[in-house]
């Protein structure tokens, strides 16, 4: 949930500056709320949350589409790839674009930029069946 999504429902509350972006008030708390959830359940089995900046799935597909579009020519996918990772590592060291974690916390619940850590896609979208537990 992105914090437009949830300031929607929320119109009432007031606006704060928070990491550089506006958000309503109860924002910062649900933030930090979210530290302490630090594993989910997934079909029967736990796993540790990803928190910001430690995403694979980004990098690996990067990788994946340099290696086609080159036909596997390693220098040339490599050089695409120090260019990639300089990118991601830029963006990452600033908050999350969308719940506004920083680098090492964990996003608020089913962030956009969540990634599962089961099936390393957009936890949001995939289908693994999730369930928080602290």
């Amino acid at each position: 949930m992105s914090i437009e999504q949830s300031q929607s429902s929320e119109t009432s509350e007031k606006l704060i500056s928070f990491r550089g972006s506006q958000v309503v008030e109860s924002w910062p708390k649900k933030l930090k709320d979210a530290q302490s959830h630090k594993s989910m359940d997934i079909e029967g089995e736990r796993f540790i949350r990803i928190p910001w900046g430690e995403e694979t799935a980004e990098i690996e597909e990067a990788k994946r589409q340099w290696t086609e579009y080159y036909h596997g020519h390693k220098s040339l996918v490599d050089n695409e790839m120090r260019l990639v990772k300089q990118a991601i590592e830029e963006k990452r060291n600033k908050p999350c674009s969308h719940c506004r974690a920083e680098r090492g916390e964990y996003h608020v619940y089913l962030c956009e930029m969540e990634e599962c850590p089961k099936c390393h896609r957009q936890a949001l979208a995939c289908s693994c069946k999730k369930e928080l537990v602290k």
